[in-house]
Parts: structure tokens; C-alpha cells; sequence
């Protein structure tokens, strides 16, 4: 145990703990008194990466009782997609703000704080600034300012199930006022009008928004390949953001996702389109080999008809290896390989994760590519960027890609009394090894590799239970914390 101040940090140097799906905790106000009859939440994320909303799971539910506190059980549900997120908790009553954690793997126990609510407004209207009547927002996701400033997300996508929940109509005047959420966070809202079709916007909380929404654009477009009878059924998403360039850290904007389904032909319309720059992507479904030739981007006014725009696909070759850890050979599943590059000029990308035996094929086009490997926590973060000669009919096989595993400090915070100090801020100097390969003779040309940085951060925050985590540490290294 080390005091600092009049806090004690109690340490371990962990491999890890082993997952539960068993979570209790307490609910508390902003004076730390219980908040007694408070709903429970907890979420899981199935799909990511590419969607601006993933998919998610209402997984569990539970209500505090007089002493806020809460026992529930969960089944974890495993990301599908080149990012990771882990379960999420979110607590509410009404007349305090939403107050919520992530729940790394191993986590039994948190602490919710419930913060009082700040105003935040939103108006929705359409071209000419004349109110949008009949619309209606729900929250998709709330995520933290400080803790993500911290390099330590906290995030809570809320499911599906809770969305009609989580909604306000705008009546008459397209106005819609939140009372849900505190300061320091930042919340995704999808706006759906009558006519108009859906977006999502992302106001900064305690800010006045405006959101103008012009008059809908159509589009016509096709799909082509070398395969006719593989065009129908494919998925088409248009992603498209308005202003172009809108940053959501400045509001007065909005972000789109509109999809549709080709014909037989390849061929695929939307009828009702929002305004906005768009960049379009092809749901590959059963035919992961299929990749975009080129970048498909276009512009799309208010009550214009956008028509032909044409996504060129050609057969990409199977790119196949292994990812093993450095020093003993041993297979390492569950990491995310990603190419990029080839005959498309980085249009196209694929993905896929190793299997039990560290085994994986991702397909790309002929041309010359890059590898990037994204390890579990558990290992060295590394980016793999060796360029790979893909050639039609016959794809490339890649050497042995090596992970070195990690160290990690794990510890819990509490105050003189022995009990957790959620929020508690913690610093670690780190001192790391010398580099094995500092030495080495450089790179021979065509064969660049780049080494990102091994320790996610050197300031993190205690989640709900008063626990931290420094991760990815070259073994050997000097933890000292503040």
C-alpha cells in the first residue's frame, strides 16, 4: 500500500483477472449521499467500426434500494469489428443527471455518481431558419470531455431498448430542451423528421444549438465488378456530414448515415437524402474479397437529384499469416489485422482477426500494400507498417508478425478509512527499458516498420470502485506514481 497525501493506492503488478459477469455497486449524488430507487443500466456493443452508430444490447437492469446500492448479472457480448469496447453502466432518477462507467474485463464493482443536470437546447429547423415541427430526438451516446481528454473514454451508447426512453419531440416550434445530462460531457442525438430524413447531431452540454436541416436530396447510383450475378443484394452506406468539414465540437451541424440495398443490376436509390458531403461504402456480406477500386465521394445540395454515381468494386486476393508471441511462438488469437492500400490507392481496406491459431486472411487489391496489427491489451501496442506485394490470382503471404507481451500496474485508491476514491486522478513517471533494437542496422528499404507508443497514458482517473490501470508496459520497466 502507498499513501499520497491522505490517500492510499494499493498496487498489483497483474497479468490480468478473469472476466465476471456478476456487477454490484452503489449509486450516489454529488454530495455522496445514496440515491435510493435509481434504474440501473448495463449495455454491451456487438458491431463497430465504419457506422457512426454501432450496434448495441440492453444486457441487464436493476433498481437501488434505499442505500443506492445494486447487484445484477450479465452476459458479456463480443465486438465484432477492428475496435474493441467493452460493457458499459449507466444509472438515472429523475431530476438528477445520467451518471455512467465503462466495465473493463474483470470489473465486479462501481460507483455511480449522479451530478445535477445542465440545460442544454437544441433547435431544428429547416433552410430559410423557419422552425421544423414534428421531430423527434433520442440520445444515441454520452461520453465524458475530462476523461476522454485523459486518454481514458468513458462512453455509454445507449441500446436500442431505451432509446424511446431517452426521446423529446420538438411540437411545433422545433425546440427540444435536455435535462438528462451534467456538465464536462459531450451527447450524440438523432433527429428524425417528418420528411426530411434522420441525422445526428452532437451538442456540447450546456450549449444552445441550431441544426439546420434543408430540403432532401434524391441519389441514383450502381455497383460494378467484373461478376454480374454478385451486385444484387449488397449494402450501400452513404456517410455524409453537413457543413462539409463540420466539426461536432462546434454544434450548428450535423452528421448522416443513409443506406440502401442494390438490385440485381448493382443498382440502388435513396429518396430522401439529407444535405451534406457524403463518401460512400460497400457492405461486402458474403463476398469479403470484393473491394472498392477508388474513393466514392459526392455532394449532395439541398433538393438536388444526385444521379449515377457509380462504385467500381473489383476481386481483391487473399493476403494470409500468422501473429505470434516474440520470444516463445505462441499463437495469439484475437487480433485485429488490417490492410490498407493496394490497386485502390487506400479506398480499399480489409480486416479480419486472428483465430486460435493466430491464423488470418484479409483480401486486397493487386498492388502494394500495408499491414497494421491491433494487439489485445495484454501485448505491446504495435503497428505493423511492412509493405506487402499483393499479386492477382495468388494474393501474398506475410512472415510471422511477433507481439511482445506487456506488464501492466493495476490499483485501487481509498481514503484513510480503507473505502474507494472514485474520480481520484493518478500519475505514473515511467522509466522504460533501453530499446533492444536500438542498435540494430536500419531498415533496408521498402521494409519500414513504426513503433507507436507503448503506454496508453501517464495520467489516468479511478473509475467507480477507486481502481486504475496503466497498461502496456515494456517489461522491466520503473513505475513511479503520484
Amino acid at each position: 500500500m502507498m499513501w499520497i497525501g491522505r490517500l492510499a493506492v494499493v498496487l498489483a503488478l497483474a497479468a490480468g483477472i478473469s472476466a465476471g459477469d456478476e456487477l454490484n455497486g452503489q449509486v450516489i449524488d454529488a454530495t455522496g449521499e445514496p440515491v435510493g430507487g435509481a434504474e440501473v443500466w448495463v449495455a454491451g456493443i456487438s458491431t463497430v467500426g465504419g457506422n457512426i452508430m454501432p450496434d448495441g444490447a440492453l444486457l441487464a437492469t436493476a433498481t437501488t434500494d434505499a442505500d443506492g446500492r445494486f447487484e445484477l448479472t450479465y452476459e458479456p457480448v463480443q465486438n465484432v469489428g477492428p475496435q474493441s469496447i467493452p460493457a458499459m453502466v449507466a444509472a438515472h432518477k429523475p431530476g438528477l443527471a445520467l451518471g455512467w462507467d465503462m466495465l473493463p474485463e474483470g470489473t465486479g464493482a462501481v460507483t455511480l455518481r449522479l451530478e445535477a443536470p445542465t440545460a442544454t437546447s437544441m433547435l431544428i429547423t429547416d433552410e430559410a431558419d423557419a422552425p421544423l415541427a414534428g421531430v423527434r430526438v433520442a440520445m444515441l451516446y454520452v461520453m465524458s470531455l475530462d476523461r476522454l481528454r485523459q486518454s481514458q473514454p468513458a462512453f455509454f451508447f445507449a441500446p436500442e431498448e431505451l432509446r424511446e426512453r431517452l426521446s423529446w419531440d420538438g411540437g411545433d416550434e422545433g425546440r427540444v430542451e435536455f435535462d438528462l445530462l451534467p456538465a464536462g460531457c459531450m451527447a450524440a442525438f438523432r433527429i428524425a423528421t417528418p420528411d426530411r430524413g434522420t441525422v445526428i447531431s452532437m451538442p456540447t452540454v450546456g450549449s444552445e444549438i441550431r441544426v439546420p436541416i434543408g430540403a432532401p436530396a434524391s441519389l441514383t447510383g450502381r455497383v460494378t465488378g467484373p461478376e454480374a450475378d454478385a451486385l444484387g443484394g449488397l449494402t450501400v452506406t452513404m456517410m455524409g456530414v453537413y457543413p462539409e468539414g463540420w466539426n461536432p465540437m462546434a454544434g450548428n451541424g450535423y452528421a448522416a448515415q443513409v443506406e440502401a440495398t442494390t438490385d440485381a443490376e448493382g443498382r440502388f436509390a435513396v429518396e430522401t437524402l439529407p444535405p451534406g458531403a457524403y463518401r460512400v461504402t460497400v457492405r461486402l456480406g458474403e463476398n469479403p474479397e470484393w473491394l472498392m477500386t477508388e474513393q466514392a465521394k459526392f455532394t449532395a445540395e439541398s433538393g438536388e437529384a444526385v444521379a449515377d454515381i457509380e462504385i467500381a468494386m473489383q476481386r481483391g486476393w487473399p493476403v494470409t499469416g500468422r501473429v505470434v508471441e516474440a520470444g516463445s511462438g505462441e499463437p495469439v488469437a484475437g487480433v485485429t489485422v488490417m490492410a490498407i492500400g493496394g490497386g485502390g490507392g487506400g479506398a480499399s481496406s480489409s480486416h479480419a482477426a486472428t483465430d486460435a491459431e493466430g491464423k488470418f486472411t484479409l483480401y486486397a487489391l493487386p498492388g502494394r500494400v500495408r499491414l497494421y496489427a491491433r494487439p489485445p491489451k495484454e501485448y505491446l501496442e504495435r503497428q505493423v507498417i511492412e509493405p506487402v506485394d499483393v499479386v492477382a490470382e495468388t494474393g501474398a503471404t506475410v512472415e510471422d508478425i511477433e507481439l511482445q507481451r506487456a506488464a501492466r500496474v493495476t490499483g485501487v485508491v481509498v481514503d484513510e478509512a480503507g473505502e474507494p476514491v472514485p474520480g481520484a486522478e493518478v500519475w505514473a513517471s515511467i522509466t522504460r527499458p533501453p530499446d533492444p533494437d536500438e542498435d540494430a542496422p536500419p531498415a533496408p528499404a521498402g521494409a519500414e516498420e513504426m513503433r507507436v507508443s507503448s503506454v496508453e497514458a501517464n495520467h489516468t482517473v479511478a473509475d467507480g470502485a477507486g481502481r486504475f490501470e496503466f497498461t502496456r508496459l515494456p517489461p522491466g520497466s520503473e513505475v513511479t506514481l503520484h
